[in-house]
Order: structure tokens, then C-alpha cells, then sequence
């Protein structure tokens, strides 16, 4: 807050702390960001901390002008899940399809839309020792897939 005072905490939620011990670099990480009927608009701030308390950086994400409603979804987490599986059904092998684990399931804003951001992780058994991840995209109001990553 003493370094970007245009920048509201009091509407942010933490959702990340932890202690990183990297040997000689020990270091504390703390995350707020900004959330509007569940939906995570792209506000936020990640600090990294020594452990003296001082300040080793600090990230600054803000969007200017959110005026997105929403309240305004329609798929539920289930039905956007869903959604997700069947996009990636016919673009990654049965194999990998078959061991399919949702590893975050969260409301955002992408573009100007409210969307359901889910991400996937696969390892298909046979001894093969690559996770592989997917992150899909899909509108919350009518299910469209609006953006894909991963393989």
C-alpha cells in the first residue's frame, strides 16, 4: 500500500502466501487480488519480501475501467468444466484424455467477458514422467470456448 497508493487493498483478497527457501535466498511471497461477485477482475499485487521484512520487488496488475457486469453468468462451474473436456476431447490423445484432472476451476474477466478459466493436468500411466497441462477458457454466458493453451 506504501508503494502504490492508487491501489485499493481494502477490496482485494489475499489468496497467496508462502515461504520460499531457495538456501541462502529465503524469501516470503504474498499475493492480493481483486474479486467482484466471485469473478477475479485482473486487479492485483504480488510482494515479495525479505526476511528482515524488507521489500525485494513487488507486481502491480491493474485494469483501468472494468465495466463488466458480473453478475451476469449462466454456466455453472459444472456445465463450464464440462465445456472444457469436450473441447480438449478430440485435440489430445485418449490416453491423456482418460487421466484428466481439474486443477483450478475460477471465474476472471478475460477481454470483456466473464469466463470460466480452467486448467487441466494430465500423466498418462505407462511410466511416462511429463504432466502435461491445459488451460481452457470459456464464456460464462454461453459456453464458447474463448481461448486454449497447453499440450
Amino acid at each position: 500500500a506504501q508503494y502504490r497508493p492508487d491501489i485499493d487493498l481494502t477490496v482485494m483478497k489475499q489468496t497467496e502466501s508462502e515461504f520460499v527457501d531457495y538456501g541462502m535466498r529465503k524469501l516470503f511471497q504474498f499475493e492480493w487480488r481483486e474479486f467482484r461477485d466471485d469473478v477475479d477482475v485482473g486487479n492485483a499485487i504480488k510482494v515479495t519480501l525479505r526476511p528482515n521484512g524488507q521489500l525485494r520487488s513487488y507486481n502491480v496488475s491493474k485494469r483501468e475501467n472494468i465495466n463488466i457486469d458480473t453478475k451476469n453468468k449462466k454456466l455453472s462451474n459444472e456445465q463450464a468444466i464440462e465445456a472444457a473436456r469436450n473441447y480438449l476431447k478430440p485435440k489430445i490423445s485418449e490416453a491423456k484424455f482418460n487421466v484428466l484432472q481439474v486443477k483450478e476451476s475460477k471465474l476472471a474477466v478475460y477481454k470483456d467477458k466473464v469466463s470460466w478459466v480452467i486448467k487441466l493436468s494430465s500423466q498418462p500411466p505407462g511410466g511416462d514422467p511429463i504432466i502435461y497441462y491445459y488451460l481452457v477458457t470459456i464464456d460464462a454466458q454461453n459456453g464458447d470456448v474463448l481461448d486454449y493453451a497447453g499440450g
